[in-house]
């Protein structure tokens, strides 16, 4: 093993000028796991945290730069997926992605797109909001992804999500809005 855990093998293409890799992205949801890819081709891999086809169709695109830090500091990142069907939309519009696992890998490959080791594990966290910018024929979902400990210091019990809010208030709808405030809310009288 190389620097930092990477394989030989890894680290042998790293060295290379002629670089190739897709990224692999796992859903975690409570009716199963999405695998993707955004390789033009399905892949079969496996990962520290499952195996199969991760599935080339489009709908995972991109995600931001993952910075790396030596402190103790909440990661964020947004990934984006297009062209989502209706069925996949409902998982998130149901409350089935609160705080559910999201792990990203980037599995190198040779010329001939043969897989050089296993995928490399760039991002583990949990799914915190998204955004769905729907379309006449096609919508894009943008999932805000935060490491483990973004909520470390929150206090277990009520959460901010629609289910939570109704069980205590049915008719409630003011956490239907949540995911799209995006500045702090101001609550009580001011200091």
């Amino acid at each position: 093993m190389a620097k930092r855990g990477l394989p030989t093998a890894v680290t042998n293409v790293l060295k290379t000028d002629a670089i190739k890799y897709v990224d692999l992205i796992e859903l975690h949801f409570d009716d199963g796991v999405e695998k993707l890819t955004n390789g033009q081709f399905t892949i079969n891999a496996t990962t520290t945290t499952s195996s199969g086809n991760y599935f080339a169709n489009g709908e995972f695109l991109s995600f931001e730069l993952i910075k790396e830090t030596d402190s103790a500091k909440i990661n964020e990142i947004n990934i984006i997926l297009d062209g989502v069907s209706s069925t996949f939309t409902n998982k998130f519009l149901n409350d089935n992605y609160v705080e559910r696992r999201v792990v990203i890998y980037r599995q190198f490959l040779t010329e001939a797109n043969v897989a050089i080791s296993t995928p490399i594990m760039m991002f583990d966290g949990e799914m915190k909001n998204f955004t769905i910018n729907d379309q006449i024929d096609t919508s894009t979902v943008i999932v805000k992804s935060a490491s483990v400990f973004y909520n470390f210091d929150d206090t277990n019990g009520i959460r901010t999500t629609s289910a939570s809010q109704k069980r205590l208030f049915p008719y409630d709808l003011g956490m239907d809005f949540a995911a799209t405030t995006v500045n702090d809310i101001k609550w009580g009288r001011p200091d």
